[in-house]
């Protein structure tokens, strides 16, 4: 989700009846009602380029007037946001569970970056009156808030967003170079990454969504991620830990659940597309439940679990065979490792942009300084599919590989023990040698823990 901190690559205008660019050297940002500019402007910019700032008269990298106006609409960043407050944090996450629990009547709330309030937006009465007898979690204490009424509602942005994510060529040309879809709360409206900036593609949305709900922001350096394939993992002992190679080097095991007595092991959705088995290199595990227990279709990406309508990111539960246990702990070090971790909690909350964490896979092992960018982000991989309402990183280093999917996404607390916030499903960048570097940093994203609480049997097993 954006925020008035972003800084924002190319983005381009949609109409109706045509569409017209703007570009400086960091891009343009123009949302879908930009009106039409005069023929200079025009001609002036039409490529994402230095020559296009310096014509312009203006130092390289500051943005022309009509940007400047969208920046606070929110735009990709180029830097790693800062962290927030933890009781602003808070507030927001309580928010965003607020407006998940009747999505007819509020939209995506979102932080004012100019005055460091949670804005929640409400599209009807009814939802004025639940924000206005709502009360936030006391960890929240201290954060400021306002509401703000708007047009158009959670619910419909995520039939959009449904839509946009089916689309095929013969219903609008260029699908292939969408990359992510976002929502921009304060403009309250959608934003598609593309990679190309396609006529045809921006036709064909301009015809089918408007002018009003959908931008389309530029990234010609915007790459496709892929899904992610400790290595002798077993159930003696305290059980089956976290951080371990499950399928044969295809992915990697989450976090240890349980529900009464019945025994779980959390990972990613994108390993048990159709259910099935599950397995370590010394012993079988147990099996995964087509639908109730995973929310991945082949060539589709995300679907909501079976008997629910929310999108929770990339997720299954595999039951362990009885009376196998998962052990509570996760592996901790370097692809080899034998040292571990108790898991002590659930974080407090979903992710906040800024929020810091570790991922643990058992191709790349612990990889820490991830920064989260973007919250409830739709991801368009490099199979075609979507993966749905994950939360996006960044970091420069060893990045995540093949088979380090369905790893565990954690904080490191003082007294040594993990705090659960994730699972990790997809990642890129960093070139061939996939080391991140400041021009080509290393780019994932996770699921948020609560969306495993809300959306599956059980809870998190803590030690």
């Amino acid at each position: 989700m954006l925020d008035g901190r972003s800084v924002p690559k190319c983005e381009r205008a949609l109409s109706g009846s045509g569409h017209h660019r703007h570009l400086s050297n960091r891009g343009i940002y123009a949302s879908t009602h930009v009106r039409r500019r005069s023929r200079r402007h025009r001609r002036r910019g039409h490529a994402c380029r230095d020559t296009g700032a310096r014509r312009a008269g203006r130092r390289a990298g500051e943005l022309p007037a009509p940007q400047r106006a969208a920046r606070a609409a929110g735009g990709r960043q180029d830097t790693a946001p800062k962290q927030l407050p933890e009781a602003t944090a808070q507030r927001l996450s309580d928010a965003r569970h607020l407006a998940e629990s009747a999505p007819g009547d509020f939209a995506y709330p979102w932080l004012d970056a100019a005055t460091g309030e949670v804005v929640i937006d409400t599209t009807t009465e009814r939802g004025a009156g639940l924000a206005g007898a709502w009360r936030a979690d006391a960890r929240s204490a201290g954060a400021r808030q306002r509401l703000r009424t708007v047009r158009t509602s959670m619910a419909r942005f995520e039939q959009l967003r449904d839509d946009i994510t089916r689309l095929t060529p013969a219903a609008v040309a260029g699908t292939g170079h969408i990359r992510t879809i976002e929502p921009d709360s304060a403009a309250n409206r959608l934003v598609l990454t593309v990679d190309t900036l396609d006529d045809a593609l921006l036709d064909g949305l301009a015809k089918r969504y408007g002018s009003e709900l959908v931008a389309v922001r530029y990234e010609p350096d915007a790459t496709a991620l892929s899904n992610q394939g400790r290595q002798n993992d077993t159930s003696a002992g305290p059980g089956f830990y976290g951080g371990a190679d499950i399928n044969s080097d295809n992915c990697t095991s989450g976090f240890s659940w349980y529900g009464g007595t019945t025994q779980y092991m959390l990972t990613a959705g994108h390993c048990f597309p159709t259910g099935g088995g599950a397995w370590v290199p010394t012993e079988n595990m147990g099996f995964v439940t087509q639908s109730s227990r995973e929310n991945w279709n082949s060539g589709v990406g995300t679907v909501p679990f079976s008997g629910q309508s929310v999108n929770r990111g990339d997720l299954a539960l595999i039951q362990l065979d009885s009376p196998k246990q998962a052990g509570g702990y996760i592996y901790r070090g370097d692809t080899n490792s034998s040292t571990s971790a108790p898991v002590k909690e659930m974080w407090s909350r979903s992710p906040a942009s800024g929020d810091q964490f570790c991922s643990g896979g058992q191709r790349t092992g612990e990889q820490c300084g991830w920064v989260v960018t973007s919250v409830g982000i739709d991801e368009h991989l490099t199979t075609g599919e979507w993966s749905r309402n994950t939360n996006k990183a960044t970091k420069q280093g060893q990045c995540t590989i093949g088979g380090d999917s369905g790893g565990p996404v954690y904080t490191v607390r003082g007294d040594g023990g993990i705090a659960a916030k994730g699972i990790w499903n997809y990642g890129g960048g960093g070139g061939s040698d996939n080391w991140g570097g400041a021009l080509d940093p290393c780019s994932g994203g996770f699921t948020d823990i609560w969306q495993a609480f809300y959306g599956l049997p059980g809870q998190l097993k803590t030690v």
